[in-house]
C-alpha cells in the first residue's frame, strides 16, 4: 500500500547518516509528525518497514535504514489511453473534472508541482521525478478516474530536455520509450500496460509484474475503488469508515477483498528493483 504514513522520505532525510536507531528515536519522529501516535503503534510501524526492507535490525532495539540508490535524476511518465471513452455521456466534461481534482489531489497527499495533461480527447500524461511514491501516484490516478478504464505506457530514464509543465511539449528518449510502451500494448479494451526503458532486464521484470496487478485492477470495484483512493490520501482506517459512513471492519474487508494490499508490496518491490537497475 502506500508508503506515506511511513514517512519513508523524511525518515531517509533524518536518518541516512546514522549508524544505529534505536526505538525510542523512531518514537520521536513519528510522534513528533503525529502527536496522537501510541507506542505501540510506532512499534508496528518498525515491523513494517523491516517487511517492506527498508530497515534492518542490526542489534536489540536497534536498526539502520538499508542503502538504496540515490534516482534523483531519473523520471517517470506516464501515459493514458482511455478505454472506449465515447460509451459514457458527457465524457469531455467528467474527464477534465476528474483530471482537476486528481492534480489537486497530487499536490495534496505527495507534494508535486507536475500535473496529468490531457492530449486527443481520450488520452493523459504525466513525467515527474521518479521516487518512491511513483506507483501510488498511478494507483490514484485509476481510483479517481473509476468508472473510466485504460491501458497505459510507462517509462523511467533520463530527461535529456528542458522541463516544461505540460509533458506533452517536451522531447527525449523518455517519452519517445512511453509512446512505444503504449503503441505495444496488445490488450485494447482491458486495463493493460507496457514498461520501456532502456534497461530490457528491468523491463521484463516490470511487465510481468503488471501482467499479473492487471488482471487484478480489472476486477476491482467501485467500493473497493473508494476505499483504496481514501487509504492513499488518509490512511487512516477509522476516518475511512467515516468518510464512507461504513463500519471499520468494511474498510478491511474491501481492501482485503481488492488485494490492493499485495498489490502495492508488489509495485513498492519493483521500485526497489528498479533502484538497483541502471535506467
Amino acid at each position: 500500500m502506500s508508503n506515506n504514513y511511513l514517512l519513508i522520505d523524511k525518515l531517509f532525510k533524518k536518518f541516512s547518516k546514522y549508524e544505529e536507531i534505536t526505538i525510542d528515536q523512531f518514537n520521536d519522529f513519528y510522534t513528533e509528525n503525529n502527536n496522537n501516535l501510541s507506542r505501540n503503534s510506532v512499534r508496528s510501524y518498525i515491523s513494517e518497514l523491516k517487511k517492506r526492507d527498508i530497515i534492518v535490525k542490526i542489534g536489540r532495539g536497534k536498526y539502520k535504514l538499508k542503502t538504496i540508490k540515490s534516482n534523483t535524476e531519473l523520471f517517470f511518465v506516464i501515459t493514458l489511453d482511455f478505454i472506449n471513452s465515447r460509451q459514457y455521456e458527457d465524457f469531455d466534461s467528467l474527464l477534465e473534472k476528474k483530471v482537476k481534482i486528481l492534480n489537486n489531489t497530487l499536490k495534496k497527499t505527495y507534494d508535486i508541482d507536475r500535473k496529468f495533461y490531457i492530449s486527443r480527447g481520450d488520452e493523459m500524461q504525466i513525467l515527474f521525478p521518479y521516487n518512491i511514491h511513483s506507483y501510488d501516484i498511478l494507483l490514484l490516478a485509476m481510483s479517481i478516474m473509476y468508472p473510466f478504464k485504460f491501458r497505459y505506457g510507462m517509462s523511467i530514464g533520463k530527461l535529456e530536455s528542458d522541463l516544461k509543465d505540460n509533458s506533452y511539449e517536451i522531447n527525449g528518449k523518455i517519452l519517445w520509450n512511453c509512446r512505444d510502451a503504449l503503441d505495444k500494448v496488445n490488450n485494447k479494451n482491458r486495463i493493460s500496460s507496457n514498461m520501456i526503458t532502456k534497461n530490457s532486464h528491468f523491463n521484463l521484470i516490470a511487465n510481468t509484474i503488471f501482467s499479473i496487478i492487471n488482471m487484478n485492477l480489472e476486477k476491482i470495484t467501485k467500493k473497493q475503488w473508494e476505499v483504496i483512493k481514501l487509504l492513499l490520501t488518509i490512511e487512516n482506517y477509522s476516518l475511512i469508515a467515516e468518510v464512507l459512513n461504513i463500519n471499520e471492519s468494511s474498510v478491511y474487508d474491501r481492501a482485503n477483498k481488492s488485494d490492493i494490499n499485495k498489490i502495492g508490496t508488489a509495485l513498492k518491490n519493483l521500485y526497489l528493483i528498479s533502484m538497483n537497475e541502471e535506467l
